[in-house]
């Protein structure tokens, strides 16, 4: 019995991104101890997009996740955040 481990080979775990000013999507596979924030960052190199400084990281159910940028996404699971791992990015369209 390995109670070090009770979730060995569960490491990983899938998640979804998408880019809500142009609907472009990206799934890939992550740590469970890898930080929503890093994660966040990950998905922008994938979708191959800049950054912003008013973008927002929400849950495609539309909550918020800004104030939980430093959890890992394990920690967002036993809170029962987001727990579908499906995330998407809101950003300031140009216009006049």
């Amino acid at each position: 019995m390995n109670q070090e481990a009770p979730q060995q080979g569960h490491r990983h775990t899938i998640v979804e991104f998408v880019y809500l000013n142009s609907n472009a999507e990206v799934k890939f596979e992550v740590k469970w101890n890898d930080k929503l924030v890093d994660v966040w960052n990950v998905a922008y190199d994938k979708l191959t997009e800049a950054k912003k400084p008013t973008d927002q990281l929400e849950c495609q159910t539309g909550e918020s996740l800004m104030a939980d940028l430093q959890l890992s996404l394990e920690e967002l699971r036993e809170r029962k955040v987001c727990h579908a791992r499906k995330f998407q990015i809101r950003s300031e369209t140009g216009g006049a």
